[in-house]
């Protein structure tokens, strides 16, 4: 009964935003369709004579052995993927420290780092998000499939019924398995308190393609969350939780950039780029009055240089970040412990054995490894006496390679920024500003799944 009721609810949303006769190639009745939401007399009627789920429905087949092989091809490549991180995390951890060319006697000379001990790293690294942070999502699912093969009688499967398996790390499971015409599979799987799709596959190039969607009801709240990733392209989560609480963000891993959406009691947080301009922006909004905006300048190494201003910033005050690797005219850097990048007392970016970092006020990020060199130095100033020599870097003697930047080209920049906010949080033409962005958001979901949960509402 429980999962009736999820059911049902599900289709309450979906029905006011999509039409049916879009959502599959199973023809309704639409004239006698009618949908109440009332938890206690809740009617959802449907003209089920031309409603097939199987071959029929041009999505799924009942091969047997198709699926299986389908399953076993995304879990060898998730294994990979998985494989290939864990490579990659153990490679990047590994430092590449230098012979230092000076040896300052008073102080560990293994602390020391010149110009030169970055820049070959630095020249030709590209500009990536951080790729551990945005795959992370891959060893859930890889223990899902791994649970779900243990669990599950694949000797003598049969797809569209339903098997009920004690998994290990998901307690009882009711699992249900399509196999898709379009290279994929869906899993069907339900425990005590969540409703959970899988789609899992390769497209039509043979990239791989997942797409999760679950669901909860609290309080008489519709609970979801979606995730769509495609392989070198992107990945996709939208959540939507109690009230009025929807996040949204989008990691676009051709361009190593990201964009999120978050609202929450009021308060909104919009975090988007501009790749023609090399510029992202942050945006944080309370009850529609604009209290925090940062605006981040790059190039096709790095950042090169950001400007923060309101939120956990004091009032009057902003915070301007330099990578320092795009500036010339410092000595040296100290780092005591640079392997587990913990700044401390006597650390610092030295020019004339003079220290432009002051510890406990400032903040002071170096990394160097095989993949990655990164100098950050952020300072706060007064905004009133914040001017061009402070942000080129002039007026500490130094030379910083992005020589146009300026007062005014940063509040142009904030200002154009502004003008574009709308724009940037449009996604699939979903506004998630909108005051049905709830529903509208569920237009997002992947076509099979949407179909498969008509289809499920439909034999209840």
């Amino acid at each position: 009964m429980k999962k009736k009721w999820l059911i049902i609810l599900m289709l309450f949303f979906l029905s006011g935003c999509v039409a049916i006769s879009d959502l599959t190639n199973t023809t309704f009745n639409q004239s006698q369709t009618t949908t109440t939401f009332d938890l206690s007399e809740t009617t959802t009627t449907f003209d089920q004579s031309e409603t097939t789920l199987s071959s029929g429905s041009g999505f799924f087949n009942d091969s047997v052995s198709e699926f299986i092989e389908k399953y076993e091809l995304v879990v060898e490549k998730i294994d990979e993927m998985v494989s290939e991180m864990m490579g990659e995390n153990t490679e990047t951890t590994s430092l590449s420290h230098k012979t230092p060319m000076l040896k300052l006697s008073e102080i560990d000379p293994g602390t020391i780092y010149y110009p030169e001990d970055f820049m070959e790293v630095y020249n030709n690294q590209t500009l990536v998000i951080d790729s551990t942070l945005s795959m992370d999502f891959i060893f859930e699912y890889q223990l899902i499939l791994e649970e779900i093969q243990s669990s599950c009688d694949f000797d003598n499967l049969v797809l569209e019924e339903t098997q009920i398996v004690d998994s290990e790390s998901f307690g009882t499971l009711s699992v249900t398995f399509y196999n898709v015409l379009d290279g994929h599979i869906i899993i069907h799987y339900i425990s005590a308190d969540m409703d959970q799709f899988l789609k899992i596959g390769f497209d039509e190039a043979g990239l791989f393609h997942l797409v999760f969607f679950q669901y909860v009801i609290y309080e008489n709240q519709l609970d979801y969350n979606y995730e769509e990733f495609l392989e070198g392209d992107h990945l996709t989560v939208i959540n939507s939780l109690e009230g009025d609480w929807i996040t949204y963000t989008c990691y676009d891993f051709s361009v190593g950039k990201q964009s999120s959406y978050s609202l929450h009691n009021g308060e909104e947080n919009i975090i988007f780029y501009d790749l023609q301009n090399k510029t992202e922006f942050f945006y944080k909004f309370i009850s529609g009055v604009l209290d925090a905006q940062n605006v981040g300048f790059s190039n096709d190494n790095d950042f090169t240089i950001g400007y923060e201003e309101g939120g956990y910033i004091p009032e009057g005050l902003v915070q301007i970040r330099w990578q320092m690797l795009e500036a010339t005219g410092w000595d040296y850097v100290i780092v005591q412990n640079m392997e587990a990048s913990n700044i401390q007392e006597g650390d610092g970016i030295f020019k004339d054995e003079q220290n432009l970092y002051v510890y406990g006020d400032d903040q002071l990020n170096v990394d160097l490894n095989p993949m990655f060199a990164n100098i950050r130095l952020a300072k706060m100033y007064e905004k009133s006496e914040l001017t061009d020599q402070i942000l080129n870097l002039s007026s500490y003697g130094l030379t910083f390679s992005f020589n146009e930047i300026s007062v005014d080209l940063i509040n142009q920049t904030l200002e154009d920024g502004l003008q574009m906010v709308d724009e940037k949080i449009t996604y699939n033409n979903v506004y998630f500003r909108s005051e049905t962005v709830k529903q509208d958001v569920l237009t997002l979901l992947d076509p099979d799944i949407r179909s498969l949960i008509y289809f499920l509402s439909n034999n209840e």
